[in-house]
């Protein structure tokens, strides 16, 4: 069985929390496969930051954890954000749902955020998203998170988006959760078989669901 179909089964339960750090004035000192802690599936590895913020003088501290043959990337290797400033992603292994083959391209956590005032100002306007859909409000751990959809569709590729975004101390915080597909049009009937993007985004909500947020260095 492929280990995805088993893997995206397992996870439909578990819940999804939406906070990490980032912001204007800051030095990041990130720690990566440190361990995984009680809070993540057996196996996972688990990616922690502290965050020192020189403007308010404060630390913050962020971790999450993912599927260990998992893709992490962090800072300028970091694309697919809608709102705010690269800080980290986690992405699917590049041979994924391809046994038997599919036309899945690609999916990725993306976290994102921001402390300035334009990041502020519209960190809750989800009108620069392609094609979104109509905003909702989701809580998770008591606290509130804006949430929209997004559709990209192009040259014979879709990207569907769920876009995560909620304030924090003055900043902006945005985890976007993307699957990109080809379409299956443009294969010959038979040979590949249509993915279902919610297997990955089951995947995906999972690992939202290890994140979590601090004042300081208790991670």
């Amino acid at each position: 069985m492929n280990k995805y179909v088993w893997l995206t089964g397992a996870v439909f339960s578990v819940a999804a929390v939406v906070i990490v750090g980032y912001g204007i004035g800051k030095s990041v000192l990130p720690r990566t496969n440190v361990g995984v802690p009680s809070y993540a599936p057996n196996g996972w590895k688990t990616y922690e930051g502290n965050f020192f913020v020189k403007t308010t003088n404060e630390r913050q501290g962020i971790a999450f954890s993912y599927p260990r043959d998992f893709e992490l990337r962090e800072g300028d290797a970091v694309a697919g954000g809608f709102w705010g400033s690269p800080v980290a992603q986690v992405r699917f292994p590049q041979d994924a749902y391809q046994n038997p083959k599919t036309n899945f391209g690609e999916a990725y956590m993306t976290v994102s955020s921001g402390a300035d005032q334009k990041t502020l100002n519209g960190c809750f306007s989800f009108s620069t998203l392609e094609n979104p859909g109509a905003a909702y409000q989701r809580t998770v751990n008591n606290v509130v998170y804006q949430v929209a959809t997004s559709t990209g569709v192009g040259a014979g590729n879709i990207y569907e988006s769920v876009v995560y975004r909620t304030k924090f101390k003055q900043r902006c915080y945005e985890f976007a959760l993307t699957v990109h597909t080809s379409n299956i049009q443009n294969y010959e009937p038979g040979t590949v078989q249509e993915f279902d993007s919610r297997r990955a985004f089951a995947l995906l909500d999972a690992i939202l669901g290890t994140v979590r947020f601090t004042d300081g260095n208790a991670l």
